[in-house]
């Protein structure tokens, strides 16, 4: 439900039932309907029922718990669950960059825009800061190749989510979104919000050309990962 007095977020909510409305993907959030009462500016988006939330309230709750809990347990965000959700956040992202007629730039992309149905899918949701960009448009092509991309004057979405040469240049690409990704997925690994200022951190450690599993940033985390070739499946972690 939209606040009667909010000028930005009715053109959020039009975009959002222009962009979402028309889309159609198992990782995506679903959107059934909406009401627009004008004289009571009441606006209303009617999407279909996430039983367990935002990724964001899992990733709070969980470290309160065991890591060796069962995956059945109720606040359990076992590597299963956890890889799953990283999974369908990933395929949600790529059907918007690459297989609906435009391309799709989220902005927004974070923890809580992130919906988890009853058996831990990851859908994406809150589409009211999307930026269509049409394949075929000159105005949208990227001088050093084919890449869609766009100018703005103001900046949208959430620090600390928000790629470096977006806050610096303006610029909206699918690269944005990917950045915003790779916080999410940090976010996941770790279980617990990182701060703008970590974000920050690991962004450095990329630009420097370092690995951030063998950081001061992994280390005073605690993120150990062991991989199995042979079961292709995360075996542990501290």
């Amino acid at each position: 439900c939209l606040s009667r007095t909010s000028e930005q977020g009715e053109r959020e909510f039009k975009a959002e039932i222009r962009s979402i409305g028309r889309m159609r993907h198992k990782n995506l959030v679903q959107l059934l309907g909406w009401s627009y009462d004008d004289w009571h500016r009441k606006l209303l988006l009617v999407y279909e029922y996430m039983p367990h939330g935002s990724l964001d309230r899992w990733l709070s709750t969980v470290s309160r718990h065991s890591r060796h809990s069962s995956t059945d347990h109720p606040n359990s965000l076992s590597w299963e669950r956890r890889y799953n959700v990283l999974r369908g956040v990933a395929a949600g992202l790529h059907y918007l960059h690459e297989e609906w007629e435009m391309v799709v730039i989220h902005r927004d992309l974070k923890p809580s825009n992130v919906m988890l149905d009853e058996d831990f899918n990851a859908k994406l949701g809150d589409f009211g800061l999307a930026k269509l960009i049409r394949n075929q448009n000159p105005n949208c092509i990227n001088p050093d190749g084919d890449e869609p991309t766009t100018q703005t004057l103001s900046i949208a979405g959430t620090l600390g989510y928000i790629a470096p040469e977006c806050l610096e240049t303006g610029s909206i690409t699918k690269e944005c979104d990917v950045y915003s990704f790779g916080a999410v997925a940090m976010e996941v690994v770790t279980r617990t919000k990182l701060s703008a200022q970590n974000l920050h951190r690991l962004w450095k450690i990329k630009e420097e050309g370092g690995n951030i599993l063998n950081s001061e940033f992994a280390e005073e985390n605690g993120i150990i990962i062991g991989y199995s070739s042979s079961h292709g499946s995360l075996e542990r972690e501290q």
